[in-house]
């Protein structure tokens, strides 16, 4: 009787444990976060290639639609398409029909976005001198973010600087869009900065690198 007992509490183990992982290998939309977009943040009119990768269910048995404006405008495992100008929105539907005949969807939204970078410096200029002044060493270095079609103030935007490569935490953060900082004696300066809106959904990067005049000129 006893070993009876025991059987059945084993067998019971091992059918709790493969409905629990059947359960956890179930396909769900949130299978789709998978998908691979390069570039991740697409400025304008830029063209993006979405691949999908999925651990749940066999992509190559699959029927994989890739939707724009109520259109299917691919099929497959991989597609390319194009935003638009600067403050257009894509809206890239992804419907999959597993071999099973279960369906998953999820919605993407790209929103055409860019940054610019501009820069202006203390150095001393004689009156005379119509061009722009340009970095020099010790000279003090204030560069503004410029973004465009983020559609809110930009007060609300995030900024995150970077210089060399080094994040400059006391520098970041909503509405900072701006960085100051002094040349150093010899060598250029690069400067990035990633915008992105409140949610992170949408964001934008940008660069641009200073070399210094000499001291000698």
């Amino acid at each position: 009787m006893k070993n009876f007992i025991l059987k059945k509490i084993f067998l019971f183990v091992i059918i709790a444990g493969l409905s629990a992982f059947a359960y956890a290998a179930a396909p769900s939309a949130g299978d789709l976060d998978n998908i691979k977009f390069v570039p991740e943040n697409p400025g304008a009119n830029t063209t993006v290639s979405a691949q999908l990768i999925s651990y749940t269910f066999d992509a190559n048995r699959a029927t994989i639609a890739w939707i724009i404006k109520g259109k299917v405008e691919g099929t497959g495992k991989n597609f390319s398409f194009t935003t638009g100008d600067i403050g257009s929105e894509t809206i890239l539907t992804v419907s999959v029909i597993t071999a099973d005949e279960k369906t998953l969807s999820k919605t993407f939204t790209f929103r055409a976005v860019e940054a610019d970078l501009l820069w202006e410096t203390s150095t001393y200029a004689p009156p005379q001198y119509k061009g722009k002044t340009l970095a020099s060493p010790q000279s003090e270095i204030k560069v503004t973010a410029i973004p465009h079609g983020m559609k809110i103030s930009d007060t609300k935007l995030i900024y995150e600087w970077k210089l060399n490569d080094k994040n400059i935490p006391a520098s970041s953060g909503a509405g900072k869009n701006s960085l100051k900082f002094y040349m150093p004696e010899t060598g250029a300066e690069t400067v990035a900065v990633t915008v992105s809106m409140p949610d992170e959904k949408t964001k934008e990067s940008a660069t641009t690198t200073m070399p210094a005049l000499t001291a000698g000129g």
